[in-house]
């Protein structure tokens, strides 16, 4: 379907502030801006139905399609036989309803506004009423003078007009130069870029800009209409609120990032950039608990604790090894197609969690191609994702389809971890890593003196808390010796059962 070229898509803001990680710097976070605002500008879709569209219909599919519907009530003083139906199946399903009246020049302008009053009793019509000056056919045709009464006519027994529907050479038939530009606009033009406007008028508020669409639910053409402004502008026009959709604030990374891409996935002879879509995924997933990490890292640190089969097949349930607090969900763990829950999905992203899902890497082939991406949020229907490929934030359905095949969670737990002895630092400054080596990032130093709890022993090394050791080394740390009432404290609150 044609789309306009100047087609207006404001910005949209974020629905919260942008988390800090250590090694993020500010065009990580321009670039994650953009990336939200891309997937959250997109074009509002209205489609207008008659009599003549038919009632081979699959309401749900319509529905996910767009955003409202105009139907035709009333031809001229005949209710269009559908239109009760339509008007049903639409607001049943909570989308917004309106609409169109076809005005003829052959019968009161007084008598067709009744009977339009009559056809829309009683419906909530959010998308308001819609004269339509289009008649110029012989023996039916619209005059100005029709125009003028009728519209005059609803704006005292109904309600004035939400906008009225024309085009440019049939509003010069009919009405000359005649102007209702103090009425929004709702104007028919094809196979353009920029519809012409009718005289008086210097914008549209909705445009027919397709006779020939196709949409899922409907098997046969429809017309389609842009509405001009945003989901926002959207819902203040109907006079409904708006919600901002909420997208996790998940790290993006990409296994083609240079730091990392041609590094060897775990033991085999692959690589991260080639083949590290899940561990890119499960990084940007423990980063958003909160933990300085990253596809490097995770590499290391999965070898480091056996976390591949066959060198570089993850292990989900090794990350707690690496991690304590973070476990999979085993709950919310979907091992197949058939286990695959939208509702579980939807869940887990209202309590903020997000999802790492396996996609098909070519949904037009008939081989799956396995692929992983995280869902950090949903809009319109359509989940929006952190694609490893190139560490981008899109739309699934833009890529991959709406199939997802397996599904991965991760949460944290909280630790009542007890500490093996405590060490004091003897230098005069000791460095906090995010792993068991210097390869690992620095989180932070601590002066000498300090005293840290150890949970546990790495090769040489201490692990003094969640993901963060120091060395053991005895010319940077000395083991501290406790008291007798000290080991006493310990042996009570280690064994409960002999309070």
């Amino acid at each position: 379907m044609p789309k306009p070229t100047n087609f207006i898509t404001p910005e949209m803001q974020l629905s919260k502030m942008q988390r800090q990680f250590t090694s993020h710097n500010v065009m990580d976070v321009v670039s994650r801006t953009v990336g939200l605002q891309s997937v959250l500008q997109t074009n509002v879709l209205v489609t207008d139905m008659s009599f003549w569209q038919g009632t081979e219909i699959d309401w749900d599919l319509l529905c996910a399609e767009v955003d409202g519907f105009i139907f035709r009530s009333t031809y001229g003083i005949w209710q269009d036989t559908l239109f009760d139906w339509y008007y049903e199946e639409a607001t049943k399903r909570g989308k917004p309803v309106g609409a169109y009246h076809y005005i003829i020049g052959n019968y009161s302008p007084l008598e067709q506004a009744y009977a339009f009053q009559k056809s829309i009793a009683d419906k909530n019509l959010k998308l308001g009423i819609h004269p339509d000056v289009e008649d110029t056919r012989v023996g039916t045709a619209l005059t100005r003078k029709v125009v003028d009464s009728y519209i005059e006519n609803i704006s005292m027994i109904i309600a004035p007009a939400k906008s009225i529907y024309t085009g440019k050479y049939a509003w010069k038939t009919i009405m000359g130069d005649v102007s209702y530009a103090d009425y929004d606009l709702w104007v028919a033009n094809y196979g353009v870029s920029t519809p012409a406007l009718p005289y008086g008028w210097t914008d549209w508020k909705l445009w027919q800009y397709t006779s020939s669409g196709y949409l899922n639910g409907f098997k046969d053409r429809l017309d389609l209409n842009y509405f001009a402004g945003s989901k926002e502008d959207f819902a203040l026009w109907i006079g409904e609120e708006f919600n901002t959709p909420e997208i996790l604030e998940v790290p993006e990374f990409s296994q083609k990032d240079a730091r990392w891409a041609s590094e060897k996935l775990g033991t085999s002879p692959v690589t991260i950039g080639g083949y590290g879509c899940l561990i890119t995924a499960l990084a940007s997933v423990l980063r958003y608990f909160g933990k300085p990490t990253d596809p490097s890292i995770v590499n290391k640190d999965l070898m480091r604790v056996d976390g591949y089969l066959n060198g570089n097949l993850l292990v989900f349930d090794v990350v707690k090894k690496i991690y304590p607090d973070i476990v999979v969900d085993w709950d919310n763990f979907m091992s197949d197609e058939q286990s695959v829950s939208l509702p579980k999905i939807d869940a887990l992203l209202s309590n903020e969690i997000p999802v790492i899902v396996h996609v098909d890497y070519k949904p037009d082939t008939t081989a799956i191609d396995m692929h992983w991406v995280t869902i950090v949020g949903k809009v319109d229907n359509d989940y929006i994702i952190i694609d490893p490929i190139d560490g981008a934030t899109v739309r699934m359905s833009d890529r991959y389809g709406n199939k997802i095949y397996r599904a991965v969670v991760y949460k944290g737990v909280t630790m009542n971890e007890k500490p093996l002895y405590k060490v004091e630092v003897i230098c005069s400054g000791l460095n906090i890593r995010s792993g068991a080596s210097t390869n690992y990032p620095r989180l932070r130093t601590v002066l000498k003196g300090t005293q840290l709890d150890v949970y546990e022993e790495v090769g040489l090394w201490l692990r003094v808390g969640q993901g963060e050791y120091c060395s053991g080394n005895s010319m940077y740390v000395k083991k501290v010796e406790i008291s007798d009432k000290e080991k006493l404290d310990l042996l009570w609150a280690a064994h409960p059962e002999l309070h």
